[in-house]
């Protein structure tokens, strides 16, 4: 296990509340949680964040805005399969259309929901792969899943990262699909998979006191 304390965010869905309403929820949501983090019983120099599709994409932002001193820094960001281009251009679109549970046309009609007009999808808080620069930012866990329309963009995002000189830790999953890690009642590489998030965790997260860190 990671010994990790886990806050689980909520924030604004679309269509009802389109771009950026989730990502200023999370925002306002990180920057409590570290605010607050003596009142509970986190270690603020120990927190990061996570997420997986959608939420991997708001993890990513975040970790930027960290980076940008919008919010105070992270230690770490874990992206699970995440949405990195809201622009749809990655050749795993073509290849994993259709047929892997996560389809291309409903990635179009989530996007199409999301935003508020179709150029948003050039802007970094929705794409974190269209940011001007990748340095700088808190240590990252991507995992990619090869049958994925996402796949290409994640396996995109960990490189512009490593690029940059970040300290990435890519774990690709050619023989999977999107949403791996919540279908470990019937498919046994989910719980690895998770143990390896886990291991990254305990591997960077610097043990500066006996508190937790939050994820």
């Amino acid at each position: 296990p990671s010994r990790c304390a886990v806050i689980s965010v909520d924030y604004r869905l679309a269509p009802e509340h389109r771009f950026p309403a989730a990502l200023e929820d999370a925002e306002r949501a990180v920057r409590w949680i570290l605010d607050h983090a003596a009142e509970l019983g986190i270690d603020q120099a120990r927190t990061g964040v996570g997420g997986d599709s959608a939420g991997g994409n708001l993890a990513a932002v975040m970790a930027l805005l960290a980076r940008d001193g919008e919010l105070p820094p992270l230690a770490f960001q874990l992206l699970f399969y995440p949405v990195c281009d809201l622009k749809m251009s990655h050749p795993s679109y073509i290849s994993s259309a259709e047929g892997y549970l996560l389809t291309k046309a409903s990635m179009a009609y989530f996007i199409e929901s999301y935003l508020q007009h179709p150029d948003q999808a050039d802007d970094w808080r929705a794409s974190p792969l269209r940011a001007s620069s990748h340095a700088g930012l808190a240590p990252a866990f991507i995992l990619t899943a090869g049958y994925d329309p996402l796949c290409d963009e994640g396996i995109d995002y960990a490189s512009q990262l490593a690029a940059a000189g970040g300290e990435v830790e890519h774990l690709h999953v050619p023989g999977q699909i999107h949403g791996i890690l919540t279908a470990s009642a019937i498919v046994t590489e989910a719980d690895g998979l998770i143990a390896r998030a886990g291991q990254f965790l305990r591997n960077h997260v610097s043990p500066s006191n006996n508190s937790p860190e939050a994820g």
